[in-house]
């Protein structure tokens, strides 16, 4: 079911962004993960996406790596993501470094983000989390 799926992610850690995308390949997802490095670059990568879909197509999943110093950045990028009409339905989901308090957490799904997660400390707590991130978005996506 993956092997045409695309998963964009978002994190200006690029250790971080390589063992989410080998995360996803050892859940057996076929599809492709592309890595980017900041917000600027990610409206890009989507702009590149929405206006030339004959050589890049869009994601189908959007994924952010929130770090405790972007928490405005991130709820901007997502703003402009749902601003996007070919974007509104794709999922965005957030890993954090810890939980957040009901209020913020609220806030972020108001704003558009679909799912935050705290992110598991080590690659094999990681595991699961995506095997569950993947069957909740097909899931979604069979829905539709």
């Amino acid at each position: 079911m993956f092997a045409q799926w695309k998963v964009l992610h978002l994190d200006a850690v690029k250790a971080d962004s390589i063992l989410f995308c080998r995360a996803l390949e050892q859940e057996r997802f076929t599809g492709h993960c592309e890595s980017v490095r900041s917000f600027d670059e990610g409206k890009i990568y989507l702009e590149r996406a929405l206006y030339t879909p004959q050589s890049l197509s869009r994601p189908d999943i959007i994924v952010i790596n929130w770090h405790p110093d972007c928490d405005a950045h991130v709820l901007e990028f997502v703003r402009w993501v749902r601003l996007q009409p070919q974007l509104h339905g794709t999922p965005i989901i957030v890993f954090t470094k810890a939980p957040l308090t009901y209020a913020a957490h609220e806030h972020a799904e108001h704003e558009g983000i679909t799912e935050l997660l705290v992110r598991s400390e080590s690659f094999e707590e990681l595991l699961p989390q995506v095997r569950a991130l993947l069957a909740r978005c097909a899931n979604r996506s069979l829905a539709r």
